[in-house]
């Protein structure tokens, strides 16, 4: 019985430490030109989320960056800017299992839109 019980308590911490990917993809934004829909053609988000917190890298000097996290059953859990000029951003967040839609919005009006999963 107590082996049983060792072996549930190193599979939980091993799992706590993993890491999710986020799967970002372009996300359509407005421009000032009528409203017309627009796709960047370039990802220059990527991202993991690593024990309650998601760890960010960013290609290019994007500017202040907004970030949506959406909850699958709780909504939006957390909104923030974060500086998109640094090459890399952390945002702690409190975990929940299930799944998860991030937002992101740059400052020029470019969006990206990724996924994760927690279980």
């Amino acid at each position: 019985m107590v082996l049983f019980a060792f072996f549930i308590c190193v599979c939980k911490t091993s799992a706590a430490f993993a890491q999710e990917p986020i799967i970002i993809n372009p996300g359509i934004s407005d421009d000032n030109n009528g409203g017309i829909p627009r796709l960047p053609s370039i990802v220059p988000i990527s991202g993991f989320v690593e024990d309650g917190v998601i760890h960010l890298n960013f290609s290019g000097d994007l500017g202040n960056v907004s970030v949506v996290i959406e909850h699958s059953v709780f909504g939006i859990i957390l909104q923030t800017v974060v500086d998109g000029s640094d090459p890399e951003a952390i945002i702690p967040f409190l975990e929940y299992p299930g799944d998860y839609t991030i937002y992101f919005t740059t400052s020029d009006g470019n969006s990206y839109i990724g996924r994760f999963s927690i279980y």
